[in-house]
């Protein structure tokens, strides 16, 4: 193989490496644009999610930006708790005599919450509602 040959090999070679290495960084920003989207919608603000008592109701790494809430059949109070059970640290408290409704945003930037979010349901009702929970940012 000549002298030419052996550069055209070289920048062929480079040419590969740099289009496989965008070739990840388009799948990557493509897998990321996708995770904020609902049925190919794209999530532009937040998304509701069914109250599950005394539950882990949604995984880390997300914000709390409100709920919408109402006791059936008795009293109820919800604890709103960063973590996986009922130890983890406490980020709201919504408490609803029967047949009260409440509704609450805490937008636009929310509450954070790192482990998890764990709804704690105590009292003799039982909350209907969602939570208001972020979309991906």
């Amino acid at each position: 193989m000549g002298w030419l040959e052996e550069k055209l090999a070289d920048k062929v070679e480079h040419l590969a490496t740099t289009v496989a290495l965008e070739g990840q960084a388009t799948r990557a920003e493509l897998a990321q644009a996708f995770a904020q989207t609902v049925r190919g919608l794209r999530v532009d603000g937040a998304l509701a999610r069914p109250i599950v008592p005394n539950a882990m109701n949604y995984n880390a790494g997300r914000r709390l930006v409100g709920w919408s809430v109402r006791a059936e059949g008795g009293d109820v109070a919800l604890t709103l708790r960063d973590g996986h059970d009922v130890s983890g640290d406490v980020i709201a408290v919504v408490s609803l005599t029967t047949g009260q409704e409440r509704t609450h945003t805490i937008m636009p930037a929310g509450i954070s919450f790192v482990e998890g979010l764990y709804v704690q349901a105590t009292g003799s009702g039982t909350p209907v509602g969602a939570l208001w929970i972020s979309a991906v940012d």
